[in-house]
C-alpha cells in the first residue's frame, strides 16, 4: 500500500447479499473517512458499486447521511441497479447529494429501482444544487418514469449550466410525446455540452416527441458527439423529418449515432428527408445510423 493520505477509493460490493444494515456500516465507515483524510489531502474521488444487492429505503437514507459527510468529494460513481431503492430511497440519496457541491464529475446508475415520478422529483432536486457539473451520467433504465418525471429531471438538469458531458439513460419507461418535450426543454438550455448521449428505446416517443427532442437538440450548437437511440417508439416519416431537421443546425458534430430500429414505420419517405438533412453536417468523420 502506498504511503500519504487516500484521496480515491474504489469499492466493488456487487452480488454481496448487501441490505439495508450492511449499508448502515458502510455508511459510518464512509462519514469516518471525513477524520482520515488530511485537510490538505481530502477524499476527492469515491467509486461505490452495490448493484444486485438487497438495498432499500433505510439502507439509502443510511448512504445519503454517509456521503453528504464527505463534502471534498469532486468526483462520485453511485451504481445501485437492480436494489429495492424506491421513491423514499431517492429522496435520502437526492438530499446526500445535494451537499457535495464541489461536484464535477458524478454517475449515477439506478436501473430497476421502482424509482417513479416521485423518485425522479427527488434526484431533480438534488442534481440542481450541483452546479459545478461538468460531466452527468444518469441510469434511469426500466423504472416506471412517465412525463412528470422527466419534467422534474428537466427542472433540475437546466440548472447545470456547465455541464459539457451529459448521459441520460430512459430505456424502457414510458416516458411519450410530453415527457420528450420536457426533456428537449431542458437539453436546449445546456449550452455548453459538447457530449450527449440519450437513450429513449421503448419509451412510447412518437412523431411529436421527435419534434420535441430535435428542437431542443437544434439548441446545442457545441457538441462534437451525439448518440441518440429510439428504437421501438413508433417513429414515422414525420418524427425522421423532425429530428433530421434539428440535427442539420449541430454543424460541429464529428460523431454521430442514431439508432431507430425497430420503428415500422421508417420506410422510404423517412430516410430520403432524414439522409438530405444529414449530409448537412459536413464535419462528421463516425457515423453510425440504424434504420431497419
Amino acid at each position: 500500500m502506498a504511503d500519504g493520505p487516500l484521496t480515491s477509493l474504489f469499492l466493488n460490493l456487487r452480488y454481496k447479499n448487501v441490505g439495508d444494515q450492511e449499508c448502515q456500516s458502510l455508511a459510518d465507515g464512509l462519514g469516518n473517512l471525513v477524520h482520515l483524510t488530511s485537510l490538505s489531502m481530502p477524499l476527492t474521488s469515491l467509486f461505490l458499486v452495490l448493484m444486485d444487492n438487497n438495498v432499500g429505503a433505510e439502507g439509502c437514507r443510511s448512504l445519503g447521511d454517509g456521503l453528504s459527510k464527505l463534502v471534498q468529494l469532486t468526483c462520485l460513481a453511485l451504481a445501485l441497479e437492480k436494489n429495492n431503492v424506491g421513491d423514499q430511497g431517492c429522496r435520502s440519496l437526492g438530499d446526500g447529494l445535494s451537499k457535495l457541491v464541489q461536484l464535477t464529475r458524478l454517475a449515477l446508475a439506478l436501473e430497476r429501482n421502482n424509482v417513479g415520478d416521485q423518485g425522479c422529483r427527488s434526484l431533480g432536486d438534488g442534481l440542481s444544487k450541483l452546479v459545478q457539473l461538468t460531466s452527468l451520467s444518469v441510469d434511469l433504465r426500466d423504472n416506471n418514469v412517465g412525463p412528470e418525471g422527466c419534467r422534474s429531471l428537466r427542472d433540475g438538469l437546466s440548472k447545470l449550466l456547465q455541464l459539457t458531458s451529459l448521459s441520460l439513460d430512459f430505456w424502457g419507461n414510458t416516458i411519450g410525446p410530453e415527457g420528450c418535450q420536457a426533456m428537449g426543454d431542458g437539453l436546449s438550455k445546456l449550452l455548453q455540452l459538447t457530449r450527449l448521449s440519450v437513450n429513449l428505446g421503448y419509451s412510447s416517443v412518437g412523431d411529436q416527441g421527435c419534434q420535441s427532442l430535435g428542437d431542443g437538440l437544434s439548441k446545442l450548437l457545441q457538441l462534437t458527439s451525439l448518440s441518440l437511440n429510439l428504437n421501438s417508439n413508433n417513429v414515422g416519416a414525420e418524427g425522421c423529418h423532425s429530428l433530421g431537421d434539428g440535427l442539420s443546425k449541430l454543424v460541429q458534430l464529428t460523431s454521430l449515432s442514431l439508432n431507430l430500429v425497430y420503428n415500422g414505420n421508417v420506410g422510404d419517405q423517412a430516410c430520403r428527408p432524414l439522409g438530405d438533412e444529414l449530409s448537412k453536417l459536413v464535419q462528421l468523420t463516425s457515423l453510425e445510423l440504424r434504420l431497419r
